[in-house]
């Protein structure tokens, strides 16, 4: 039977680009979803889903991370539930130390996302920054502020993010969007397969590390809906239960990654029921766990 209790979203995103302005995402988001995206906008494309508790991710303001901290917990009462949020911190910076002390100051800040994509790389990530010295000493005060780490790569970096992240085992960290896989549908996806398998072998080898299920249609485009490529369909539900299986349930989590999903064009209430569809033969407490507990554990709703 398929999972039809609980939700914590464990990944979505609120803005408001007149009153704070952020370069980085507007560009190529606000055309499609305008200039805010708030409580009242995420409820409304989660209404048929049971969302007890959810968790706002940095969306890359590097000119104020402290104010969009703030922001975020003004919204607290118009959500209505329970929020955590993962703040901006750039650990490259000589600043870090102190900017990490004032976010994890501030009312319900669990842990940080410092993007690090590199080739291709993502709008903030100017160089590699798992091999940036000052990036790598200030992860080490994570620790120290009981922070978690929300981990964005490539699958062609998880390999040293392993043997980095290995080297401090009180940070416990998420790899966002089952580490950013994507897959065209041409010759190259064997090797990238190959590639990302290996790095997923690799973090899945250290009990410290979990991982998110989401941001599936820049894994593979078009696999959801009435026109859904069947093949592509298959292979995504392949991948996120190969993700578990190496994994376990109690160190994945579903995740909406909302509105950014929406722009593909892939609601929430499609999107759950593949989710609820592709684990409905996984036991009720695995079930639980992927949709709830592991992400309500690891971002301290619990």
């Amino acid at each position: 039977m398929a999972h039809g209790g609980p939700i914590c979203d464990p990944h979505l995103h609120f803005w408001d680009f007149d009153k704070r302005p952020n370069p980085n995402i507007q560009g190529g988001i606000e055309p499609k979803l305008g200039p805010r995206w708030l409580p009242a906008d995420y409820l409304a494309d989660a209404a048929s889903l049971d969302v007890v508790s959810v968790v706002h991710v940095e969306t890359i303001d590097e000119v104020d991370p402290l104010g969009e901290t703030a922001f975020v917990n003004a919204l607290q009462p118009a959500l209505g539930r329970p929020m955590r949020l993962v703040c901006f911190v750039d650990l490259s910076l000589p600043t870090a130390s102190e900017q990490l002390a004032q976010q994890a100051g501030l009312p319900n800040v669990v842990g940080v996302r410092h993007i690090v994509n590199h080739e291709p790389s993502w709008p903030n990530v100017k160089e590699d920054y798992l091999s940036n010295a000052a990036f790598r000493a200030n992860y080490l005060l994570l620790a120290e502020h009981r922070l978690s780490f929300d981990m964005q790569l490539n699958p062609h970096q998880m390999v040293a993010a392993a043997e980095f992240v290995k080297q401090v085992p009180q940070v416990n960290v998420c790899v966002n969007h089952m580490g950013c896989l994507k897959l065209t549908g041409g010759e190259g996806d064997a090797e990238v397969l190959a590639t990302w398998r290996a790095g997923i072998a690799a973090l899945a080898s250290l009990p410290h590390v979990y991982i998110k299920l989401s941001m599936l249609p820049y894994t593979a485009a078009g696999w959801w809906g009435d026109a859904a490529d069947a093949a592509a369909a298959a292979q995504v539900r392949s991948l996120v239960r190969e993700v578990v299986s190496c994994f376990g349930a109690k160190r994945c989590m579903f995740a909406s990654n909302y509105p950014v999903d929406k722009l593909d064009g892939l609601d929430m209430e499609t999107m759950y029921a593949c989710f609820r569809k592709w684990t409905e033969d996984y036991s009720p407490e695995d079930q639980r766990a992927l949709f709830h507990d592991t992400a309500a554990a690891f971002y301290k709703l619990l």
